[in-house]
């Protein structure tokens, strides 16, 4: 890639999974408002698996990828050299199973280490960016059958140690023979080590997992977003420190479908989207309800942190985004995202980036395409 073309893209959003806590000091802000419309279509999705997807900045290779599964198992990296160029790198094979889960991770530290996670029905897949792509690990989870791994987390640098987490979404909850705990594992370049499973989280249901360190007791913890409620557990100890539940009980069934982790005036706040039509918001430090908005006939799924003000919430049952204030917990703006059907599954449906010619964007992947959508009308 000659240098004019890469000077374009060198303010491109870093798309990085802060490993602790997603707190300010470590986000990325866009600086403008989110008001996004269609641009244009991206890659066409008759060819790809709609639940597996991410976009990630490789700092070793200098490229800025798309990392889509396909519906033959396989998983197409694209690199973005401009607007209207995207070309196939490489193609990783490997899974004999849908792939359900897509992420990128990396070594925040003076050596810098990349990787792909990424996971089917049983497996966890561990790729090594820097290495061309090899895979490094392969993790039997030794799920059930009847279930598929939904949300999995890298974290480095804890305690001197490496660790894996895996959960998954067990479809029967009947299944006895399904060992369907969250799992915790450790690992270096070498070899990859089961360490215990979570309390309690079997045949929960996990949607989403996250991470949190807490400043003020030097404690990480594993956050668990799944049916009914909220499981937060110490990461290394087995010691469980809380769960939180619906804020709305009027019986109805309930998935925590997503959460991000942001700070307000010195305070850790959870944030988390439910299937009942909630976004909720708890201090996680007092474990007390801040604050809920209700949205009628919504399914909230995926969120994105836009700026310090805003965040986009995907919506699968009115097939929008919808814009609120993130400090207020105000609806500002449904997005209708035309007669399509976009995926609120899977940990990256949606994702920004401040895409060549086009500048602040996300990209969000519907059953039928993944589109851009520009914050900006040319």
């Amino acid at each position: 890639m000659g240098n004019s073309t890469y000077n374009k893209l060198t303010n491109i959003y870093i798309n990085k999974n802060f490993n602790n806590t997603n707190i300010d000091k470590k986000e990325n802000f866009f600086e403008n408002n989110p008001n996004i419309r269609f641009m244009r279509k991206i890659l066409e999705s008759d060819k790809y698996n709609y639940k597996a997807f991410t976009y990630f900045y490789s700092y070793i290779e200098k490229r800025h990828n798309i990392v889509i599964g396909t519906n033959n198992n396989n998983i197409n990296v694209f690199t973005i050299y401009d607007k209207e160029n995207i070309q196939l790198i490489k193609v990783l094979e490997g899974h004999q199973t849908p792939i359900t889960e897509i992420q990128y991770f990396n070594n925040d530290n003076l050596i810098k280490e990349e990787y792909l996670l990424s996971a089917e029905n049983r497996f966890v897949f561990i790729w090594d960016i820097n290495n061309n792509y090899n895979i490094i690990f392969k993790i039997n989870t030794k799920y059930s059958k009847k279930s598929d791994i939904m949300s999995c987390l890298i974290l480095f640098n804890i305690s001197n140690k490496n660790f894996i987490v895996t959960s998954c979404f067990q479809y029967n909850a009947n299944d006895e023979n399904g060992n369907d705990y969250t799992h915790l594992y450790s690992f270096n370049n070498k070899k990859c080590k089961f360490i215990r499973n979570y309390p309690g989280s079997n045949n929960n249901q996990t949607c989403h997992l996250l991470s949190w360190y807490n400043q003020k007791n030097n404690n990480y913890y594993l956050i668990e977003c799944c049916k009914d409620k909220i499981d937060i557990n110490n990461l290394i100890e087995k010691i469980k420190y809380g769960e939180f539940n619906s804020p709305i009980n009027d019986g109805k069934k309930v998935y925590f479908n997503y959460g991000i982790i942001y700070n307000n005036k010195g305070k850790d706040l959870l944030l988390c989207s439910l299937s009942t039509g909630i976004i909720s918001v708890w201090n996680l430090e007092s474990k007390n309800l801040i604050d809920y908005l209700y949205l009628n006939n919504c399914w909230p799924g995926n969120i994105i942190r836009w700026n310090k003000t805003y965040i986009i919430v995907v919506d699968k049952h009115q097939k929008s985004f919808k814009i609120i204030d993130l400090h207020n917990l105000i609806l500002i703006s449904n997005i209708i995202f035309e007669k399509k059907s976009i995926n609120c599954l899977g940990y990256n449906s949606i994702v920004k980036i401040n895409y060549p010619d086009y500048g602040e964007s996300i990209i969000a992947l519907s059953l039928e395409d993944a589109e851009l959508w520009s914050a900006f009308i040319y």
